[in-house]
């Protein structure tokens, strides 16, 4: 599975999963490698002895005989006999390499599925993630009202971004970006130019009189339903069809990407 890059949540998910499949693949190897050294192919003999033990024998069957063909049956058989040994051998030794193809294979193929195991479960894991962040951010959307305060910090940070965006007579358009994190105990805001953030601008849920958030499909939760409610709210304040808004996310990290008509405009001068 490819990396993650839209969500460090799920990428933690992944590298977890991907480290257990890694762990399996290593044990894998080493069963291989054992199985591999157990098998221990054989050597051919030598044919020096029966060579010598053929001349031996040929010479003897030879005097019984009393001519060169008694030698060279003696000679023969014992050539014939290391031929047999060393067919045997080949095919011993041709069974244990095809037996080494069967282990490294099965390895091959326990470690694709151990990586498929792995990819499943990242996508099993993220998918319920998914559902737990879809519940909490219905639940927040069910009663708007509440995060009426919320809102009001996110419409006034929004518009100060705005205010300090480029609104130069050379701009057709106003651009700025409303960057803000739903932690476990508020909401943080950084300038997208700089990603600076001041702790004066975050919205405190203890000091709003909000209970503090327990869990990140709670705060990637309630950072959906704050975009949706942003944008609703951004709508109402400005004419629709002279801007756009487009929202993007890592996790409970938002980025609301702001493009108006600049008011300052000024059309440039034909020179010629």
């Amino acid at each position: 599975m490819d990396p993650i890059n839209n969500s460090r949540m799920k990428e933690q998910m992944r590298l977890n999963n991907n480290a257990e499949a890694n762990r399996k693949a290593s044990e894998i190897d080493s069963r291989v490698l054992r199985e591999i050294n157990a098998l221990k192919p054989e050597k051919k003999p030598e044919a020096t002895g029966y060579i010598i033990g053929g001349v031996l024998l040929g010479w003897v069957i030879g005097a019984f005989t009393g001519g060169l063909i008694g030698f060279v049956v003696g000679f023969l058989i014992p050539i014939g006999m290391w031929g047999a040994a060393c067919g045997k051998v080949n095919d011993t030794n041709a069974n244990i390499e095809r037996r080494m193809k069967e282990i490294r294979a099965k390895g091959n193929a326990d470690k694709k599925k151990a990586q498929k195991e792995a990819d499943m479960k990242t996508q099993k894991e993220a998918a319920a993630y998914d559902t737990e962040v879809r519940k909490y951010c219905d639940r927040a959307m069910a009663k708007a009202d509440l995060f009426t305060p919320m809102i009001d910090h996110q419409e006034m940070m929004f518009q100060r971004m705005i205010s300090h965006a480029d609104h130069g007579s050379n701009m057709a358009f106003v651009e700025a970006d409303l960057v803000y994190t739903v932690t476990n105990t508020g909401i943080t805001y950084t300038y997208h130019d700089s990603r600076y953030s001041n702790s004066i601008d975050d919205f405190n849920f203890s000091k709003k009189r909000f209970r503090d958030l327990h869990s990140p499909e709670e705060c990637e939760g309630l950072a959906f339903a704050l975009a949706r409610m942003t944008l609703r709210r951004m709508k109402q304040v400005y004419p629709a069809q002279s801007m756009r808004i487009e929202v993007s996310h890592n996790d409970a990290e938002v980025t609301m990407h702001y493009r108006g008509a600049n008011p300052n405009y000024v059309p440039p001068k034909d020179i010629f």
